[in-house]
Order: structure tokens, then sequence, then C-alpha cells
């Protein structure tokens, strides 16, 4: 999914390029929204592994030890969605927070569980020596 982005910088130097040319920049424009609805598509089958995965992970929290705390899920990938949402809907944050926040919330999602994994760690380690 993603490495169908790097067609839509490609485009956008194109239009940049050929913004004095109306039939050139007309074509280029049909190109990109051929290219939208194909980003679309492939976004929505993305959507299914990206929601069993949460799930799965959502389910091995809550019902397994694992290395992870329970306040981690409040940072799970798929939350970004709904968020950039509110964002987008009260025009706050503009092409760089709704734009790049996927990107962020996974940056913090896994920062979250690197300190959750080692406060497991350090506790478990802490408490095994002292006994």
């Amino acid at each position: 999914y993603h490495g169908l982005f790097v067609y839509t910088s490609f485009l956008s130097k194109e239009i940049a390029k050929h913004k004095d040319c109306p039939t050139t920049l007309q074509s280029l424009q049909h190109l990109v929204s051929l290219h939208r609805t194909y980003l679309r598509y492939v976004y929505k089958w993305a959507v299914l592994p990206g929601l069993v995965g949460t799930l799965s992970f959502v389910w091995c929290i809550l019902t397994r030890d694992t290395y992870y705390a329970s306040y981690t899920l409040l940072f799970v990938p798929a939350l970004s969605a709904p968020f950039k949402k509110i964002l987008k809907l009260k025009s706050y944050g503009g092409l760089v927070l709704c734009g790049g926040l996927t990107n962020l919330w996974n940056l913090g999602f896994f920062l979250v569980l690197s300190y959750s994994a080692y406060n497991y760690e350090h506790t478990t380690t802490t408490t095994t020596t002292m006994i």
C-alpha cells in the first residue's frame, strides 16, 4: 500500500512541471483521479489484515500475561483513524498533522510498547533479584 505513494509524488511533480499546458494538465489530473481510486481500493484490502492484527493484539493484552501493560491499548494504530477524522472535521493540524498522523501515531505506539516492555523487564528483574 505505502509503495503506491511514490507514484503520487511522481504525478505531483509532473503536474507542477506542466501547469502551463492545459491539455497535459488535464490528462495528468485524470491520471491522478484514477490513481486515487486505486489507492482507495488497495487501502480497503489493507484494512482487513490491520483489523485482524489489532484485534489479536487487544485479545492478547486482555487475556494473557505479556510484556505490555493494558494502557498500551490506547495507542493501537487503528485508533489513529477516528482521531484523524476528528482533526480533519475541525480543520486542525493541516497537512502536517492530518497527513502525518499515522506515522506519528505509530511512533508513539512503539515508544509506549518499548516503555512498557522495559518496565516489565525492569520490574521482573528487580523482584526476582530481591527474593
